[in-house]
């Protein structure tokens, strides 16, 4: 059997109207769960969807009790190895979507093309600890003729997905976990050393979060409104 995993519920409903896939079935405790059964290429197939990420890498309060204490002499929590652990919120999904994966003989990652999509299959292999042979449909375009070609041009992890992207699904993972750890190096160990050092400063006492792109992009906001406030009119001579 082959299972088909697609990262959310609108696009596996296009892939299925575009494979003939029939009707979606809900899962009965949580509708806005559901599958699809339906034969593609001759073999038993199920096509199962997430709801966005399902896991996430754990807090650092994970890898030692010692960092539920936010002190700067503690931090900053630098793991050795980053584990990734099942969201709490959207644990019903998963425990269906790894019900597949455990039946599977192959799969199909059918996650959005780009590195976010590589890395929430990802990580849902790593928490259903699903290490089976997978191939990567690269749908770029949702319309029907569109994505039958990408189901009838599978690509292995190491083959070139498509002339417009350089690199394969094994160097699209890795490069998604290094972005995502570096978020959560940056985001965990610097958000902890403002927050001790200035959140509780006047009346604000409150978390101060900092992130690889949210500073960055708060910051460019900042400058633009310094220079708003500074602005001098300046009038020409007749």
């Amino acid at each position: 059997m082959v299972v088909i995993y697609a990262e959310k519920a609108s696009l596996a409903k296009e892939i299925a109207h575009a494979l003939g896939a029939g009707q979606r079935i809900p899962l009965k405790s949580e509708p806005t769960v559901g599958y699809y059964e339906f034969t593609f290429n001759g073999e038993p197939a199920v096509l199962c969807h997430g709801v966005g990420h399902l896991a996430q890498l754990v807090p650092a309060s994970s890898y030692d009790k010692k960092y539920e204490k936010w002190e700067l002499s503690t931090f900053p929590c630098i793991p050795d190895t980053f584990r990734a652990a099942p969201k709490a919120a959207t644990i019903k999904c998963l425990k269906l979507v790894k019900s597949f994966f455990d039946k599977a003989d192959w799969l199909i990652n059918a996650t959005d093309p780009d590195r976010e999509g590589e890395l929430i299959f990802t990580y849902v292999c790593d928490v259903c600890k699903c290490d089976k042979p997978y191939k990567r449909v690269w749908i770029e375009d949702l319309t029907e003729k569109k994505i039958k070609a990408a189901f009838a041009n599978l690509k292995t992890p190491t083959e070139q997905l498509s002339p417009t992207v350089s690199g394969n699904a094994h160097d699209l993972r890795l490069a998604a976990r290094a972005r995502d750890i570096t978020d959560w190096l940056y985001g965990i160990n610097f958000t902890v050393a403002s927050t001790v050092k200035y959140g509780k400063s006047d009346v604000r006492n409150k978390l101060l979060t900092v992130g690889r792109v949210q500073t960055v992009v708060v910051n460019m906001v900042v400058q633009r409104e310094l220079e708003i406030l500074r602005f001098k009119k300046h009038h020409s001579g007749s």
